[in-house]
């Protein structure tokens, strides 16, 4: 976390020259592809900490056979 923090504070003279450019319509294209996938991120994790999805078994939890 201390490096990216670093790292975002380096000036962007030291950088050179971005890898590609995009236009205004792309970055459009990737801030709404971000915020579909936060959104399914954050409804997945929703839906497994309600109890629709089962937890897995562990190997100790089950009674021993006869």
């Amino acid at each position: 976390m201390g490096l990216s923090a670093i790292a975002y504070f380096i000036p962007h003279r030291f950088f050179g020259e971005p890898l590609a450019g995009y236009t205004a319509a792309d970055n459009s294209a990737m801030a709404g592809l971000n915020a579909l996938s936060a959104a399914t991120l954050i409804v997945f994790i929703g839906w497994l900490l309600s109890g629709a999805v089962p937890a897995p078994q562990q190997p100790g939890d089950q009674a021993p056979r006869r």
